[in-house]
């Protein structure tokens, strides 16, 4: 129910302009073929709702979408989908002239634009779906990894996990508000750190390899797959039974190989690149050339030096000099590395080779992901609550940071509404002063609760073992 308001109430005060891009993106690819989405031309024009241009009654006219196709594979077969479910939802098909304002975004000779209507609720229903799917199979499989940790019955805390992850309002958000994609990568994370630790790694290759291929952020969990595939070799000397790495590696590779494979083929004789476009498209690009801002509304280290300089927007480049003559990309690399080795050093100290350290690595890496680099999304800090969560119940020096991080996130995916306007450039000052200082303390919790997780897996004088006190 909670899903199904979002989405009702979406048309009229969710952000537009990344739902307009997806759909355009859906329907190009439904018209054409999901091999064919490297091919949508950058600010496509579709036909778009837009609810404050009539002033209390929606006006439909063109508009052009914000970027060119920047995903993996993956995610313009589940685009396809989107496109097919929108088409069964709406079938109404509108004509509408080219302002001439667009005219610069129109394809030679292209005077009008024929499509369905974006940003009414049947397009926020037909986007939300897939989401919305992940995220059920997702609280479910944070609730089952909490059970496989705990190591007994179902119980409280399970049940709590599957609430938090169902309920919370990041996800609800991002996924039924938003109507964005990041669940459908964050379920994937979630089935990979599961099967890992259920010793079925066939399955985790699977997940992680389909992970790989819907965003590019799936990166970012490359140092837990190789924390769990180091326990796989330690166990194997201490006489114990193997995770078996070549299966977890073989899987991971099929499974990246069989999605790019039609694409592959489609590109052959694509001058771009050719067979590897797709990676330049959606790895290379997005990575290191695209969205050339030190954070896009992402309350990190790098808000917070927005906030200090005055809100100035060459404050956000990412490669203007900061410390000691270095770069501010260079020095978000720096403190990434050096974040994801601490926090691989803590855990490894307090748990060794188990499963534990691998779920609490898991959400101290994507943490620190959020945290530490630049060129940010706001809803990148999704990512790490699964883990915030499944850690929490076990742990439960980190309960707090359940809470902490669930709230930071809440006002993340809602910063339109109460931070600067939603058709804003990343580098829009805030509303108002009270909004600045909100914006500070969101980002002071999430470098806080950074610091507080490593600070918690330090050994305490007085601790008997190291996985003391951490079951609920």
């Amino acid at each position: 129910m909670l899903r199904a308001y979002l989405v009702w109430v979406a048309p009229r005060h969710s952000f537009l302009w990344d739902h307009v891009q997806l759909m355009a993106w859906a329907e190009w690819v439904c018209q054409y073929g999901p091999t064919s989405a490297y091919n949508v031309p950058d600010n496509h024009l579709v036909n778009v709702a837009l609810p404050w241009r009539g002033r209390g009654r929606t006006t439909v006219e063109p508009q052009p979408s914000l970027n060119s196709f920047n995903y993996p594979p993956l995610s313009a077969y589940l685009l396809w989908l989107q496109g097919q479910l929108w088409r069964a939802l709406d079938g109404e098909v509108l004509t509408r002239p080219i302002p001439a304002e667009l005219a610069r975004f129109a394809e030679p000779g292209q005077e009008v634009v024929r499509s369905r209507v974006v940003n009414t609720v049947r397009s926020r229903a037909a986007g939300a779906a897939a989401p919305v799917l992940c995220d059920l199979l997702m609280a479910w499989g944070v609730a089952r990894l909490v059970r496989l940790l705990r190591a007994r019955p179902w119980g409280w805390p399970e049940t709590i996990a599957f609430g938090l992850m169902l309920l919370g309002p990041p996800m609800a958000l991002n996924s039924a508000y938003w109507t964005q994609l990041d669940s459908c990568l964050t379920c994937l994370l979630v089935g990979t750190v599961y099967f890992l630790a259920a010793g079925r790694p066939a399955w985790a290759g699977v997940c992680y390899g389909a992970a790989l291929m819907t965003k590019a952020q799936a990166l970012l969990l490359l140092l837990v797959v190789a924390l769990a595939a180091a326990g796989s070799l330690a166990r194997r000397r201490t006489g114990q039974r193997p995770a078996g790495l070549w299966e977890l590696a073989l899987a991971t590779v099929l499974t990246v190989a069989a999605i790019t494979a039609p694409q592959a083929i489609a590109d052959w004789r694509n001058p771009n690149y050719g067979s590897v476009r797709w990676f330049h498209r959606s790895y290379v690009v997005p990575i290191g050339q695209q969205h050339a801002f030190t954070t896009l509304k992402a309350f990190n280290i790098w808000w917070l030096d927005f906030l200090n300089q005055r809100q100035n927007a060459p404050a956000l480049d990412p490669r203007g000099q900061s410390l000691f003559g270095w770069s501010k990309e260079t020095i978000s690399r720096v403190a990434l590395l050096a974040g994801l080795a601490i926090g691989a050093g803590l855990c490894l100290r307090r748990w060794h080779w188990e499963t534990e350290g691998w779920v609490a690595y898991a959400f101290l890496a994507l943490l620190a992901g959020f945290l530490l680099p630049t060129r940010v999304h706001e809803r990148f800090i999704e990512y790490c609550l699964p883990f915030a969560v499944a850690s929490g119940m076990v742990f439960r020096r980190w309960l707090v940071l359940v809470v902490t991080l669930f709230l930071v996130g809440s006002y993340e995916m809602t910063w339109f509404l109460w931070l600067a306007p939603a058709d804003c450039g990343p580098d829009a000052p805030a509303y108002s002063p009270g909004a600045a200082r909100w914006s500070l303390i969101l980002a002071l919790l999430t470098l806080g609760s950074f610091l507080y997780a490593l600070a918690a897996l330090l050994p305490r004088r007085n601790s008997a073992t190291p996985g003391s006190g951490r079951t609920l």
